[in-house]
């Protein structure tokens, strides 16, 4: 678990994710209710079922949002530009 403990907080960082924000995305995900405190006590090294659970969700939580942030820049650099439209790059020469 400490792997995991560690892993949450650099995605934290890396994505600018509080854990705040990660308790109430996983409540809204409907599978538990958990709140900033109680996954503050769970990154602390609170060992329990529920703690299990609600950090290996957090952990495919922020590895999909990476996942997915990741796909969009992807999909940002290979998009075709067409001349004349919105997404075509801007004239900067003299």
């Amino acid at each position: 678990m400490c792997e995991i403990r560690e892993e949450i907080r650099r995605l934290c960082k890396e994505l600018g994710i509080s854990q705040t924000e990660l308790a109430r995305q996983l409540t809204a995900q409907g599978r538990y209710r958990v709140n900033s405190s109680e996954f503050s006590q769970f990154m602390q090294g609170l060992n329990t079922p529920k703690g299990n659970r609600v950090l290996t969700d957090a952990l495919a939580l922020l590895v999909n949002e990476r996942d997915y942030r990741e796909n969009l820049v992807r999909r940002a650099k290979h998009e075709e530009v067409l001349p004349g439209t919105c997404n075509a790059p801007a004239f900067t020469g003299n």
